[in-house]
């Protein structure tokens, strides 16, 4: 029996090219142009050279620079700014959502006592009813004889299968199972 095949699948690497570095990406590049690190791109040879020395440090400083203060400390200050931002838009949206309630509600007023006078001229107004329990329905005039079910055939109790004992000892020429 073979395995079935599977189509591979070919990745495409290239969806970065030409993509604005990230801001964690532009301040790895600025640490490691920092005094801390020390790369000097401008001291390489080429600029092949360089890229190939900026790789080496950026893989090998990875986890290193995800440690470092520096990175804590912007990492913070980004998750604040954004805590404020959504902070801010999240006062927005109620202020929007007052501001239409209010218009709503203004609305809905203005017409109220547009349509109020005309229906005070039209009808007098309804008299008030006591708020609590409904009111019961009157009873039926005559109460229809109620039909006697037919009585269910009897049928003997079903049996149930002899409690075992604990302990008990097995019957003369008992074979023991096998399991």
């Amino acid at each position: 029996m073979t395995a079935p095949e599977t189509e591979e699948y070919e990745m495409d690497y290239t969806y970065v090219l030409g993509k604005a570095p990230t801001p964690l990406q532009r301040r790895m590049a600025e640490w490691l142009r920092s005094d801390e690190v020390g790369y000097d791109p401008a001291a390489a040879k080429s600029k092949l050279e360089a890229f190939e020395e900026g790789v080496r440090l950026g893989v090998a400083h990875r986890m290193n620079y995800q440690a470092s203060d520096h990175n804590r400390e912007a990492t913070a200050r980004e998750r604040v700014e954004r805590e404020n931002a959504r902070q801010q838009a999240i006062a927005q949206r109620a202020d929007a959502k007052a501001q239409r309630a209010a218009a709503k509600s203004q609305a809905a007023a203005a017409a109220a006592v547009e349509e109020a006078p005309a229906e005070e001229a039209a009808a007098p107004a309804p008299a008030a009813k006591p708020k609590g329990r409904k009111a019961a329905k009157p009873a039926a005039a005559a109460a229809a004889p109620v039909a006697t079910p037919a009585p269910a055939v009897a049928r003997p109790p079903a049996r149930r299968a002899p409690a075992r004992r604990a302990g008990a000892a097995p019957a003369a020429g008992a074979v023991p199972a096998p399991f």
